[in-house]
């Protein structure tokens, strides 16, 4: 489990394709410290488990079913990825629960730049409508947001330059693809509804 606060935007120090999986190298710089194999970190919001470690290079792997509805199909070496260590009891929640299961990839629309702000726009499948509520939490690229404004087919947050300035949100540009899940407290009420409602 995740908060959605992301603690830095790491570097890919290698990537390899291989039969059935794809395995990542990412240098946690000060993040590795204390990490073991099989614990659970958030790559661009995609909950992996690491397999290996090399000094401050932590190694993971991800299969095709994942690979498939995430944008850990597009990083290349060298390119940076959104890193968050698993929550431990009693530590503070500062954004909200995420389970590091990504729901879709989404694209950036538009970006707007109000004062020091960016307002940015995503694609929003209708599949994903219901769980999505103006104010609410929403967790784009492993980072904890709330949705400034939502329509029928798209939704905007705003993205302040301390935000930008840790994560990979710096390299956004109209068209890039980002990794979206849902508040999850949101599927299981629908799923209670439906429950009771049938």
């Amino acid at each position: 489990m995740f908060s959605g606060i992301v603690k830095k935007a790491a570097t890919l120090v290698a990537v390899e394709k291989l039969t059935g999986q794809t395995r990542f190298s990412i240098d946690l710089g000060e993040l590795a410290n204390g990490l073991k194999i099989d614990d659970s970190v958030a790559v661009n919001g995609t909950c992996l488990t690491v397999v290996a470690l090399q000094g401050n290079v932590a190694i993971f792997t991800a299969i095709p079913q994942t690979l498939a509805i995430t944008n850990l199909q597009y990083l290349q070496t060298g390119d940076e990825a959104n890193i968050e260590l698993s929550l431990c009891y009693g530590d503070v929640i500062g954004g909200h629960l995420v389970q590091g299961h990504v729901d879709t990839v989404v694209e950036i629309l538009a970006i707007e730049v109000v004062g020091d702000a960016w307002q940015v726009t995503f694609s929003l499948p209708e599949n994903l409508r219901n769980y999505v509520i103006e104010k609410g939490y929403i967790g784009l690229d492993g980072m904890s947001l709330t949705v400034h404004t939502l329509y029928q087919d798209r939704f905007s947050v705003a993205l302040i330059p301390h935000t930008r300035e840790v994560t990979i949100a710096k390299h956004y540009i109209v068209g890039s693809k980002i990794n979206l899940e849902v508040d999850m407290l949101a599927k299981y009420a629908e799923n209670n509804w439906r429950n009771t409602h049938e």
